[in-house]
């Protein structure tokens, strides 16, 4: 099982706040979810999808197979949807229900649902569905991300961890850098690559990687 992602501290953090009364605005809810870089698709058990956050919507629209890929997470979720109404959980604010693995173009998805029992989107309990995408082909080196998109010996290595869904937070930690060093780093790797989001960054990064292995 993979690592798990960082919408888990997000969660922790909005179900101590819905506790103490200190629930934050739909607005500022909805920021805090588009800063996440894992897909997040909130999924309410009788009408089905909610909310997807940024990562998620531009995912899903810069890949070949993105439609599979938004098949197949509806297809889980709307399963745990099923399973819940069943028999709801009990005595937790975040229960994890199930994780599965999606392969599709050389990509490995991570799906993982979870029941949410705070009305965290004004519609009551609901399933958050979070997915991550792990990359089947290897990753370039650094000195041939280096070479293919002419970055420096720092920004290649902000974009190996961009690639692999990091945050500037995570980045800056990894580096031993300030928040907005990485931010600065991020934004001039987004440059080079040619891409407009952070969630393209791992799609353009692989397709280096596949590119150098086939001419191996």
């Amino acid at each position: 099982m993979p690592r798990r992602p960082a919408a888990d501290s997000l969660l922790r953090a909005l179900a101590a706040e819905s506790r103490t009364g200190r629930t934050a605005d739909h607005e500022t809810f909805l920021r805090a979810l588009d800063a996440v870089t894992v897909g997040l698709l909130f999924w309410d058990l009788s009408r089905g999808p909610i909310h997807a956050n940024r990562w998620l919507r531009d995912t899903l629209g810069s890949r070949g197979d993105g439609e599979r890929v938004g098949r197949e997470l509806q297809a889980f979720a709307e399963r745990l949807a099923w399973r819940v109404l069943r028999r709801k959980p009990r005595g937790a604010d975040v229960v994890e229900l199930a994780a599965r693995e999606l392969r599709s173009s050389g990509v490995r998805h991570w799906m993982r649902g979870s029941y949410i029992g705070l009305n965290l989107l004004g519609s009551g309990p609901c399933l958050l569905i979070a997915i991550k995408a792990r990359a089947d082909t290897p990753f370039p080196s650094l000195a041939e991300l280096r070479v293919c998109f002419g970055l420096s010996s720092q920004e290649s290595r902000v974009a190996l961890l961009l690639a692999q869904g990091s945050s500037n937070v995570e980045v800056a930690s990894a580096l031993s850098i300030s928040p907005h060093t990485a931010r600065r780093h991020t934004e001039r790797v987004l440059a080079k690559l040619g891409v407009h989001s952070r969630a393209e960054v791992a799609a353009r990064v692989l397709e280096s990687g596949r590119r150098k292995h086939t001419e191996k």
